[in-house]
């Protein structure tokens, strides 16, 4: 645990760790042990994450459903920020859907994408903010997951949208970079982002947990990762949820 909370608090390259992290149910141990051991020095958690949320993705790196991470409070933006790209290693962004809890979510419940959403108080556009410090292109999933996936925060932004008033499948995305579209697309969210939540808060109360009110949920990339440099201005629109941006 003590390489991987080392590894979370700097800058260095995260390396293969099969050796000592060697299927999921060590990663998701780790991640619970590492991320704890240093979120108070982060402002404490502020929400959730899913990642490698389509069929393709998953058959690629060989695994059985979805990877997870959490969001700490200190990375946490409001649309508008400027980001200086130094302070990363290899910055990258992905475009989603984010969700507001407006309630807890705990134990004790088995969450449909029905349920699930019945804990919503808004959907919002949001940018995924990501460090890929993957050395030598290392994708070895325990290891990633063990991690956080790469997770270094959420830009948060738009009016947003309650969930009975959401037609995911028909929303339109439009990011684009310096005015350059980086994707554009209708119903190009990977999976039901009510779907995604539902993963989520099993996964986390299952293993005890509680997803808090308020919490933010990035809830899948709407196209691959996404490297920026200095000197860029992204924005996200997501038709009626509104747009987010933020520049560096």
């Amino acid at each position: 645990m003590n390489r991987v909370v080392e590894t979370l608090r700097g800058k260095g390259w995260i390396r293969d760790c099969s050796a000592e992290i060697p299927d999921l149910a060590t990663a998701f141990d780790l991640q619970d042990e590492a991320l704890a051991k240093i979120s108070a020095e982060r402002g404490g958690f502020a929400g959730y994450k899913i990642a490698f949320n389509t069929k393709d993705m998953m058959a690629k790196l060989g695994l059985p459903h979805p990877g997870m991470g959490r969001i700490f409070r200190d990375q946490v933006f409001e649309s508008g920020v400027e980001l200086d790209v130094g302070c990363y290693r290899h910055f990258m962004i992905e475009p989603e859907i984010a969700a507001v809890l407006a309630e807890d979510m705990t134990p004790g419940e088995v969450f449909s994408a029905a349920t699930a959403e019945k804990a919503v108080a808004c959907y919002y556009p949001a940018f995924e903010l990501l460090d890929r410090r993957n050395f030598e292109g290392m994708m070895h999933p325990p290891t990633v997951i063990a991690h956080n996936v790469f997770n270094a925060g959420i830009v948060l932004g738009g009016a947003g949208l309650p969930p009975a008033e959401l037609d995911w499948a028909s929303l339109e995305t439009k990011c684009t970079d310096n005015g350059v579209d980086v994707v554009q697309g209708i119903g190009i969210a990977p999976q039901n982002p009510a779907e995604a939540l539902a993963f989520l808060a099993n996964h986390f109360t299952g293993r005890g947990q509680i997803l808090p009110k308020g919490s933010l949920v990035l809830l899948g990339a709407h196209c691959p990762l996404y490297k920026v440099g200095a000197g860029r201005r992204l924005r996200l629109e997501l038709g009626a949820l509104g747009a987010v941006t933020f520049t560096t």
